[in-house]
């Protein structure tokens, strides 16, 4: 028999609010312990680390079926070297689980922009192997140091809840942690 008590039942809902948003805290902990760590790692160790690329992915992004190719601001290219009179240029990045992937940056040769974009044969794979949907959050960091040179890491996150005006994105890795609550 289902409990028909308003008391019991607002209590129950608050509960459950209540859960989610202790998870929602451990989540901003540990982002702030990971960018604190990241700060003090960088400024210790001589390398510097800036976001290359960082933006939500749409529709085109993620389904395959109707486009051939990732697309990049123009603005991002700044962070690729790409070899003078060349219009492409390969590059790995690792992600949060230690995988490489490998991308192909390709520009258009002709026409007054650039129009950057992923070649589609390397990005689907990410997509598909990280489960990304429209809206969700991919991010390129490009570290750059003396003894190791350019490295590039990938993550690709998801918003999970807009809580007092702020949006809380995820790692898609770790999402599953939070749809068991």
């Amino acid at each position: 028999m289902y409990d028909l008590d308003p008391f019991n039942m607002i209590n129950a809902k608050f509960n459950m609010i209540n859960a989610k948003f202790d998870a929602l805290t451990n989540v901003l902990a540990k982002k702030m312990e990971d960018l604190s760590m990241l700060v003090s790692s960088s400024s210790s160790s001589g390398s510097s680390q800036q976001v290359a690329y960082a933006e939500g992915t749409t529709s085109c992004g993620v389904d395959y079926r109707e486009q051939a190719a990732y697309v990049v601001p123009s603005g991002a290219l700044q962070f690729f070297s790409i070899p003078e009179g060349a219009h492409s240029m390969e590059f790995e990045a690792r992600d949060i689980t230690g995988f490489i992937w490998r991308y192909r940056l390709s520009t258009r040769s002709t026409g007054r922009y650039p129009k950057p974009y992923i070649v589609r044969s390397l990005w689907l794979p990410f997509v598909e192997q990280k489960g990304l949907a429209p809206n969700d959050k991919v991010m390129f960091f490009l570290t750059q140091d003396e003894e190791n040179g350019i490295r590039y890491r990938v993550k690709a996150q998801r918003k999970i809840v807009r809580l007092f005006g702020f949006d809380f994105w995820v790692d898609v890795e770790a999402l599953q942690h939070y749809y068991d609550l």
